[in-house]
């Protein structure tokens, strides 16, 4: 039986056939203008929730390389989440291991080389480059969420490897599903999914899409703690943690909005908060804190606050007592330094005197925000 659906007009029904993409570039620019296809907004389960940085995103193999390769189309969610998405048409037969390889190619790579601040960049030109206001359209897609803090969510989700790939085809074999959803129940905290996108086309201009999407399974639900975005506080962070990281996550608060201004971010799962401060007239976010599977970690803002301007010396100094906390291990500072400690080895003994001895190194460097 051939596959097709009908519709429902004031004079009856109307076939729509199910056709293919005359072209890969006509598909992918059907997503690049309605990225909603991609599906809800998998934190708030919303739609208008793609924010697109740019299409033939470059992807280097190494650093201050340029691009070796080019990824159809870079989106963040609400979430600053960077979400990879490659589009092939049913008929190009690679859309199983060699589509998969790729994507691979491309993510390990882009967490890899992208510059901090490359993602931001990219969407500012791309804004420019079409006539739009980049804070302006910024603004509109965080509905009155803080861009600072947003950006911010971006850098740190990018260093930590919490980035989401997504698979586009007008047809989704059962060997690339299979693939995708072993894959999503196994990467944490990257995501996979597989988007299925089929088109149905009736008399004249009549278009029908139809997406599917695969990889969100019961498992992957579960082992990932899928649940949807909310405005994260003390409270609802208290409550999200084991009750025997209580004390400590408190007194990580109190420490923290004496030494910066503190934002509280939205999300699903991985709440948590950012601590911004000042190095002059810049204002730059030294640590933040979110919420993982093994717990609570505290990721030190290196990269950003040398790039701010805080003496090399200073940060070299910081790392070295940080180093000196037992369990904590920080490699050189560089410029997309984003170390982590987990709050648990915060809890043994004087390490959290230790650590917060350790980030007061940088003194009057550093202004409240």
């Amino acid at each position: 039986m051939e596959d097709g659906i009908w519709l429902v007009t004031p004079t009856g029904l109307t076939p729509m056939k199910r056709t293919p993409y005359q072209t890969e570039d006509a598909f992918q620019e059907l997503l690049a203008k309605y990225p909603d296809l991609l599906g809800t907004d998998p934190a708030s389960g919303s739609e208008g929730g793609w924010l697109l940085v740019t299409r033939e995103m470059e992807v280097p193999d190494a650093a201050d390389a340029a691009g070796r390769w080019f990824l159809d189309h870079l989106f963040l969610d609400r979430e600053g989440i960077p979400t990879l998405v490659e589009v092939k048409r049913a008929s190009d037969t690679r859309t199983r291991r060699e589509v998969v390889a790729q994507m691979l190619d491309y993510a390990a790579n882009g967490v890899a080389w992208w510059p901090p601040d490359e993602i931001r960049s990219r969407f500012e030109v791309r804004c420019v480059q079409e006539g739009l206001d980049p804070e302006e359209r910024l603004n509109v897609f965080l509905g009155g969420g803080d861009p600072a803090t947003f950006w911010t969510a971006v850098r740190t989700n990018l260093l930590a490897g919490r980035i989401r790939m997504v698979f586009v085809a007008d047809e989704i074999p059962p060997e690339l599903r299979r693939i995708v959803e072993f894959l999503n129940q196994q990467m944490d905290p990257a995501e996979v999914i597989a988007v299925e996108l089929r088109q149905y086309v009736g008399q004249g201009d009549m278009k029908t899409l139809v997406p599917r999407v695969f990889g969100r399974t019961a498992v992957a639900e579960v082992r990932k703690g899928t649940t949807q975005s909310r405005q994260w506080d003390e409270s609802s962070f208290l409550s999200a943690i084991d009750p025997s990281f209580h004390p400590l996550a408190s007194r990580l608060i109190t420490w923290a909005s004496t030494r910066g201004s503190v934002r509280w971010g939205q999300g699903g799962r991985m709440g948590g908060f950012v601590v911004h401060t000042r190095v002059g007239e810049r204002k730059v976010a030294m640590l933040s804190v979110y919420i993982y599977d093994r717990g609570p970690k505290v990721h030190i803002h290196l990269g950003d606050l040398g790039t701010a301007g805080v003496e090399p010396d200073l940060l070299v100094q910081m790392v070295a007592k940080l180093n000196a906390v037992p369990g904590v291990k920080i490699p050189p500072v560089g410029e997309k330094s984003l170390p982590s400690i987990p709050m648990s080895v915060l809890g043994v003994g004087d390490n959290f005197d230790q650590f917060a001895a350790a980030m007061e190194t940088l003194g009057t460097a550093l202004q409240p925000g």
